[in-house]
């Protein structure tokens, strides 16, 4: 049987992150709990803390407007 992938919101993620950061839980205790993998949770947090406030925009690889902009103007500066 295939399992279906999971799909977390960013309040999860958020929540998650901040529980690891802000206790003496282990990575790998909190994963066990949530019964998500270490690996998924290690990516969490170092989105997280590249830059918060754009971290998990939400379905696909969404970029932020500044960089959508940056793009265009740099293809219609090519072109």
């Amino acid at each position: 049987m295939v399992s279906k992938r999971r799909k977390y919101t960013r309040e999860f993620k958020v929540e998650t992150v901040n529980l690891i950061t802000g206790s003496d839980q282990s990575v790998v205790e909190v994963a066990r709990d949530l019964e998500v993998h270490p690996n998924t949770l290690y990516k969490w947090i170092r989105q997280y803390s590249e830059n918060p406030v754009e971290a998990f925009p939400g379905k696909g690889k969404q970029a932020s407007e500044a960089v959508k902009n940056s793009a265009v103007s740099d293809v219609k500066t090519n072109a």
